[in-house]
């Protein structure tokens, strides 16, 4: 039987299957009700069955249902529980590498506590290259499920539950990443501009020529090339120079902006000047990059 509570994170509503209650004292003589469930998640690699824990404190008087820390979902509105089917469907569609827009607060753990922080603008969704990149994150502990239909009554009943994301990393900086943890249902579509690049100064011929060259990287990747050295040839690599305020920076933002692709932006003070570090910086780089 699905079970409506909220977040801790996110303070978003979510759904719990409900597994089993039992009544408990903490060490302050504090008597408690402690139910426990389970929801579905994914950690990048499995998606499947992880455990909830919901308490709710004794109390003397009369209180109403809905003032309740944990309550059965029958007891909601009757739209909550489309609101919580379309969440899980959204999170289910993104568990692989997205590109969105968010603006609302996230939050991410640094040991036992919680930060929370104002985030607007575009961040990535990349659960593999987020827990590959930190390794130190709290990690989930997933029960590998039976072969199942997800969206059967049955099961959407605790897939609709999830009301946060466990990949996702922001504006990245050199062997170190930031990331944060975001509500799915504040994660929006990004409206792209096509502006930047129709009124980017420069001759004709080069703005077809760079965008050509940027274009063509879809086309290698698809294409066959046999060679002795392996993944030759399967990258392009541009150089814009100039003095300063000419427009290079510009000229990366408009070509992504045109084709639609996150930017990953490395200012050179962040680069070692150590051959070996630097080394390990580019390898970080460019697997962050392939994504």
């Amino acid at each position: 039987m699905p079970v409506f509570t909220t977040c801790n994170s996110s303070e978003k509503p979510r759904c719990i299957k409900y597994d089993f209650d039992i009544e408990k004292i903490m060490m302050q003589s504090v008597e408690y009700f402690e139910v426990n469930g389970c929801y579905l998640d994914f950690d990048s690699k499995v998606f499947g069955e992880a455990t909830e824990t919901m308490i709710i404190k004794k109390f003397y008087e009369a209180k109403q249902i809905k003032n309740l820390s944990a309550f059965f979902l029958e007891y909601h509105e009757e739209n909550m529980r489309e609101q919580l089917i379309a969440c899980g469907q959204k999170f289910v569609s993104m568990m692989s590498s997205h590109h969105c827009f968010y603006d609302r607060v996230a939050f991410y753990q640094v040991k036992q506590d919680l930060k929370r922080i104002s985030v607007k603008g575009r961040i990535m969704i990349d659960a593999p290259c987020f827990r590959k990149n930190c390794l130190n994150y709290p990690r989930l502990h997933i029960k590998k499920p039976e072969v199942m239909d997800l969206f059967t009554s049955q099961s959407i009943q605790h897939s609709a539950c999830q009301s946060h994301s466990t990949g996702v990393y922001t504006y990245e900086k050199v062997l170190r990443i930031d990331v944060a943890e975001f509500a799915v249902s504040d994660v929006q579509d990004i409206k792209y501009f096509m502006t930047p690049f129709n009124s980017l100064v420069m001759p004709a011929e080069k703005k077809k020529v760079i965008m050509t060259l940027a274009e063509s990287v879809n086309q290698i990747k698809s294409a066959r090339l046999d060679n002795v050295i392996a993944e030759k040839g399967l990258g392009v690599i541009i150089l814009l120079h100039g003095p300063s305020s000419v427009g290079k920076t510009l000229t990366a933002e408009a070509i992504a902006e045109h084709q639609q692709r996150p930017l990953y932006s490395v200012s050179a003070d962040k680069l070692s000047t150590d051959a070996g570090a630097l080394e390990i910086q580019l390898s970080q780089i460019f697997q962050i990059t392939s994504h």
